[in-house]
């Protein structure tokens, strides 16, 4: 049996900042541990490698307990025992400063999710943590003492940051649960957040389109949620961010069988009765212009095209000035029946992982199993867009690893 302190599960963001922590807690105490991090992947860091589109999105400005989802005094207790700005602080500590896109994101200096990997990778090392590639944990026993992984390591105390189902291929699902119920931890049916919606009586004709949007759901008939930001029009519904963050909101409320319907305001910079002069002024003044056309300095040519078949205008057809209002009000109030969201493989992150009730959220110990701790996303705890859900993942990998050096 090969001995050793701390093994970590999973070599991504939370893993990687958990061993470092754990090995710099234990060299301020005077002490070396023997730190090893499985990971089932050829390289660590394989998923904080695409974040932000390659940019590493790493944190933001404003992050308080508000932007989760989740207990928020579990949240809100596990920053105050190792904050945001004491991840920031890490950060610089291994070379990686960080700079305001203007909005509050927080990114590398040098905009690279590479060098946030690398930098991670190298303090690892530093500290004398060893990163095992293609080598996944398929077993942890609880024996006297410790942990048994794989039948073949002895370990003092074990961190699982495994993450979740998000990002995984077609039909794959993450073992970080698989582990954790047979130890009694006990997990939520994990669904897809951050992600696209698929909306019905949908045209695959505005694939491609962009437009600045306000982004508005009703479950059951009653205002859920609303955010104003770029839409983007797929082959079967809609992205981008607003839609992105409704996804939080909307994939708990599906699973529990409620009716959810998106509406799009098309131009949120107009007032309907501001549209419909301006609209039948240009139908007046441009009598013969086809109607895909004339509107074609407020909407995509494609959007306005859907539009005009919408209200029973032909787009190819002069456009008909008694038809403003029915356009105006198509323009405010864009509305589908929403059908799902993106499966894992399409989304950011996946809620409904380890009841955050079974943990201490100064430590991330499990209450009832000394020794054992859960990070990040493998957490029930799924933050908005916009760096949050690194944030959860550098915090509590901090705060686990500290306390897995003590144990």
């Amino acid at each position: 049996m090969k001995r050793i302190d701390v093994a970590v599960v999973g070599a991504g963001a939370s893993g990687m900042l958990a061993a470092a922590a754990a090995a710099r807690e234990a060299s301020a105490a005077g002490k070396r541990l023997k730190i090893l991090l499985f990971e089932k992947e050829k390289t660590p860091g394989k998923k904080l490698m695409s974040t932000g589109n390659g940019r590493c999105n790493l944190a933001n400005r404003n992050t308080d307990g508000g932007c989760y989802s989740g207990d928020k005094a579990f949240i809100d207790a596990v920053f105050a025992s190792f904050s945001p700005d004491d991840a920031l602080a890490f950060f610089r500590s291994v070379g990686v400063p960080v700079t305001d896109d203007g909005s509050g994101r927080l990114y590398p200096v040098s905009r690279r999710a590479g060098a946030v990997v690398a930098a991670l990778r190298t303090e690892c090392a530093r500290c004398g943590a060893t990163i095992l590639c293609e080598t996944p944990v398929e077993r942890i026993d609880k024996t006297d003492g410790g942990f048994i992984l794989n039948g073949e390591y002895h370990a003092r105390s074990v961190i699982v940051a495994a993450g979740g189902d998000a990002g995984l291929r077609r039909g794959e699902r993450c073992g970080a649960f698989g582990l954790l119920a047979p130890l009694g931890i006990v997990s939520g049916e994990r669904y897809p957040c951050l992600c696209g919606l698929t909306l019905g009586d949908y045209p695959a004709a505005l694939k491609g389109v962009r437009n600045i949007s306000i982004v508005s759901i009703r479950a059951d008939g009653n205002p859920v949620f609303t955010e104003k930001g770029e839409v983007q029009f797929n082959a079967d519904g809609v992205s981008g961010i607003p839609v992105m963050q409704s996804s939080l909101t909307v994939s708990p409320l599906l699973r529990r069988n409620a009716v959810c319907r998106l509406s799009l305001d098309l131009l949120p910079e107009y007032g309907e009765k501001e549209l419909l002069s301006r609209f039948s002024a240009l139908a007046e003044r441009y009598p013969g212009v086809p109607a895909e056309q004339l509107f074609g300095g407020y909407l995509p040519k494609q959007l306005c095209a859907f539009l005009m078949k919408k209200i029973g205008v032909s787009p190819a057809a002069a456009f008909p000035a008694h038809k403003a209002a029915a356009l105006a009000a198509q323009v405010k109030e864009l509305s589908f029946p929403v059908a799902g969201t993106a499966d894992f493989p399409d989304a950011q992150v996946s809620g409904g992982g380890a009841l955050t009730r079974q943990f201490r959220p100064e430590t991330l110990e499990a209450k009832n199993i000394p020794g054992l701790y859960v990070t990040g996303e493998t957490l029930d705890v799924v933050g908005l867009c916009g760096g949050y859900n690194l944030t959860w993942a550098w915090c509590t990998g901090y705060a686990a690893g500290r306390a897995a050096s003590k144990y």
